[in-house]
């Protein structure tokens, strides 16, 4: 069941099991690339989560989340990092946990690192190190830039064709660097990555579509990591809102993971249900979110969930919409 919703209006209710709805949609808008950092060296000690990060079930995106950490929050970590994840305890629950956002206490991960990189995709340069500082330009895939030795939550110091700035360090290959991390590069996954319920609801809603007449949507890297970040950031800090926490609007918030190009966008939101079925039902039996799903100057799409046992719905969903394909999601 759901309780009755209006466009991008509705304030949730009730306690767990409880759904709720909101859609948001929006013509024409501009700018691009997507974010999102890389492993450090192994260290069996403590760390502190540098932004609101997920504890999953495995060392990957595509395993289940089994609760969100806020940030700051104070974990273990132990072993070696596989594919960009360590094992990691935090207050009691086992999992794995995204090195690209712990801060290693007692070194490690610290030391400077100087040379050159080329960029794997395009790829923001940014005014600070992370997605809420502005864009200052965008880097083409395969840029040389020239990195200067310092490196914070994910990110290096780096200067691209006189312009100074900060790039997602998972986006760069290191080629004749010093000093840097092990297991450099892109090689390991991105935080938007799509698990299995996400991957098994773009192929519902494909098929909804295709049932209508309409092109199937192709899940893209950008949406897609804005639709992440929007749903764990409403799991973590327990609101419902289009609105983020911090007062970005869901379309800023779109444009700030590079999706900015002057096109249709949307984005849907719903919380109470853990699989895709149920999440995939909620939208379609209402008639505003339903619309945005039959949409059909929409040709991209972005898909994330998050959980969090202590927040009012539990499980949140966001979907994001635009009506311009960019960079595929490979992983």
């Amino acid at each position: 069941m759901f309780h009755p919703v209006r466009r991008a209006s509705t304030a949730p209710r009730g306690r767990h099991g409880t759904i709720v709805l909101l859609v948001a949609i929006l013509v024409l808008t501009m700018v691009a690339g997507a974010v999102v950092p890389a492993p450090r060296r192994a260290l069996a000690a403590s760390a502190t989560t540098t932004t609101a990060l997920n504890l999953r079930s495995g060392p990957g995106t595509s395993y289940p989340v089994l609760r969100v950490m806020p940030q700051g929050a104070t974990v273990t970590v132990d072993g070696d990092p596989q594919n960009g994840f360590y094992r990691t305890v935090y207050a009691g629950t086992e999992g794995w946990a995204s090195s690209s956002f712990l801060s290693l206490g007692g070194g490690g991960g610290g030391g400077a690192t100087t040379g050159t990189a080329t960029t794997t995709t395009s790829l923001n340069l940014r005014a600070g190190a992370g997605t809420g500082y502005s864009v200052l330009r965008v880097m083409p895939a395969g840029s040389t830039v020239t990195l200067t030795g310092q490196q914070a939550n994910g990110f290096v110091s780096v200067t691209y064709q006189g312009t100074a700035g900060w790039a997602a360090s998972q986006y760069l290959t290191s080629g004749g660097t010093s000093g840097g991390d092990d297991g450099g590069g892109n090689t390991g996954s991105t935080g938007a990555c799509a698990d299995a319920e996400e991957r098994a609801f773009l192929g519902l809603i494909n098929d909804y579509r295709a049932a209508n007449g309409l092109p199937r949507l192709q899940l893209s890297a950008s949406l897609s990591g804005a639709a992440d970040y929007h749903s764990v950031d409403m799991a973590n800090k327990n609101y419902f809102s289009h609105t983020l926490a911090n007062g970005v609007t869901w379309l800023q918030n779109i444009a700030n993971f590079g999706y900015t190009y002057n096109t249709y966008q949307g984005e849907n939101i719903a919380a109470g249900n853990q699989s895709a079925s149920a999440t995939f039902d909620q939208w379609r039996n209402s008639p505003s979110h339903n619309a945005t799903m039959l949409n059909p100057n929409f040709t991209a799409i972005g898909i994330g969930r998050a959980y969090n046992g202590n927040a009012t719905y539990d499980w949140y969903w966001t979907t994001t919409f635009g009506g311009y394909v960019d960079a595929a999601l490979t992983c």
